[in-house]
């Protein structure tokens, strides 16, 4: 009789658990950095760490995939082996490789996850009496590429993509055409966080 009884209160305390609650799971969302928009279908993978390889870099096991749900919430099961969560969406993100993963939090849930978006900035060159002496200028934007640019011409617009939602800060040298280059100068943006596009312009 005892028996029964301590099996009968074994399932009442099961039936009661909470429906939300995933036992050896982890749980959150990911959302687009700067706002709550929720990231759906993007590929997630739990990772775990090696020792250095040849290069001097950590190397990476995927210990799991999936993707996230359509409001960017998803269950991750848990792994004593792994300890980071890489996220990867459409073009629209960066995709900053295995290095930008994310450290699992193993002691807590509904953790929230953000991929930078892309913008599109324009950089144009405005017509000053120097822009002859300019062969070029080297910009460096707040993105994952630094890029050599050519502005010769009032008229050209060069159009780099950067993130978005964060201040837009572009690091620039100009080449001169006797071969001398100018101390980096660094314009920031009026707009502080923008998504979508906006323009430059460059003095020369």
């Amino acid at each position: 009789m005892k028996k029964t009884f301590y099996f009968l209160l074994l399932l009442y305390f099961s039936a009661c658990k909470p429906e939300n609650e995933t036992s050896g799971s982890i749980t959150g969302k990911l959302f687009l950095y700067g706002t709550q928009e929720p990231i759906a279908a993007a590929e997630i993978q739990l990772l775990g760490s090696t020792s250095e390889n040849a290069t001097g870099g950590n190397a990476y096991v995927s210990y799991w995939q999936g993707q996230t749900q359509s409001d960017g919430s998803f269950i991750i099961p848990r792994s004593s082996s792994a300890d980071w969560v890489y996220f990867k969406s459409t073009a629209d993100y960066w995709d900053l490789g295995y290095a930008s993963s994310m450290e699992v939090d193993h002691n807590g849930s509904n953790s929230e996850y953000y991929l930078y978006g892309k913008a599109k900035l324009h950089i144009q060159a405005e017509d000053t009496s120097q822009l002859g002496n300019v062969a070029g200028v080297y910009v460096y934007p707040y993105a994952p590429e630094a890029e050599f640019v050519k502005l010769l011409s009032p008229d050209e617009v060069y159009t780099i993509e950067v993130f978005a939602n964060e201040q837009q800060r572009v690091a620039f040298q100009k080449l001169l055409i006797n071969g001398e280059q100018t101390d980096p100068q660094f314009i920031y943006l009026t707009n502080p966080s923008f998504l979508g596009e906006d323009t430059l312009k460059i003095q020369f």
